[in-house]
């Protein structure tokens, strides 16, 4: 008699070497997540005809989700069509989180520079991320770590004085997230604070450091 076969083990091979390719092929793109976030009022300082947001955000908001390597540069981010969110939650907490300064709010969502953001950084993260995972995931980061309240806590919130220690604001961020950030400081105004995570989950790593210090001075200013 003729032994019959159980199907039920059979997708289980083929589904677990998706998995493995499909996490190789994203590795091979990019090891790393740098997640950008931008001090509002330093960066309509720095940039006045930039800033048209009105009222500012009074936190941290993102710049952007940005795959990157250790070594060497990911490849160029091919473009895949994408359809609008139509999730009017996400919409609400990315404009929250990740407005676009350049842009005044009454105006409505910042769907053009989220669709930027994708199209320049986000889809180099396909096909571990579609477009509303990406989104997902850059809020998942973000609130993972309070780095104003942080900051605050140690003293060193925005105006508490004239200026602030980079080394200081550096040592707290890298106590709270457990990794070594990036500091931007374009005319000597903290600007932005890079968190490097790992491509899956929200586990931090050391971001690699640029070949030039993009915040030199001690003593920065963080309005």
């Amino acid at each position: 008699m003729a032994t019959r076969r159980n199907s039920h083990y059979r997708p289980f091979p083929s589904l677990i070497a998706c998995v493995v390719l499909l996490l190789h092929y994203s590795s091979a793109q990019f090891d790393h997540f740098k997640l950008v976030l931008t001090w509002p009022h330093s960066f309509c300082l720095v940039y006045p005809g930039k800033c048209h947001r009105t009222p500012l955000p009074l936190n941290f908001t993102i710049h952007g989700l940005w795959p990157d390597k250790q070594k060497g540069k990911t490849s160029p981010c091919k473009k895949y069509p994408v359809s609008p969110l139509n999730d009017k939650n996400l919409e609400l907490r990315l404009e929250e989180s990740w407005p676009d300064l350049r842009r005044d709010s009454k105006l409505g969502f910042s769907t053009i520079f989220w669709k930027e953001q994708w199209d320049k950084h986000g889809s180099c993260a396909w096909p571990l991320y579609n477009y509303e995972k990406y989104f997902l995931k850059a809020l998942e980061f973000k609130d993972k770590f309070d780095v104003l309240g942080h900051l605050v806590q140690d003293s060193l919130g925005p105006g508490t004085s004239p200026t602030v220690s980079r080394n200081l604001v550096n040592k707290t961020i890298s106590q709270a997230t457990t990794g070594i950030p990036i500091l931007k400081c374009p005319s000597n105004y903290l600007t932005e604070v890079v968190i490097c995570f790992k491509p899956t989950g929200v586990v931090v790593v050391a971001c690699p450091q640029p070949p030039k210090d993009p915040c030199p001075n001690e003593n920065v200013n963080f309005p």
